[in-house]
């Protein structure tokens, strides 16, 4: 009887780990897509900027910095709710 318990213990706690990997997971999924849409936003730019096309001003290169700086600071606390287990949406 007590194994019994005990099995039904580990595979309740394993259900709920699996079940906190899936959430984190989808979280991850979604953080991961909102920084490619970031991305792909600032990628013309510097695609343009590499071929010479344009020339950045003082301005276009700060605004440059800061969406970069942003996406970094995003990035990091991603990484942070995902390692520490604490949802940064909320």
């Amino acid at each position: 009887m007590k194994d019994q318990q005990e099995a039904e213990r580990k595979k309740m706690a394993s259900q709920e780990i699996q079940q906190a990997l899936e959430a984190q997971t989808k979280v991850i999924a979604e953080k991961q897509e909102s920084v490619r849409n970031d991305l792909a936003q600032v990628e013309p730019a510097v695609i343009e900027a590499q071929q010479g096309s344009y020339c950045f001003t003082i301005l276009d290169f700060l605004i440059f910095m800061m969406i970069m700086y942003i996406l970094k600071t995003l990035f990091s606390i991603c990484c942070a709710g995902v390692l520490y287990g604490v949802d940064a949406r909320t």
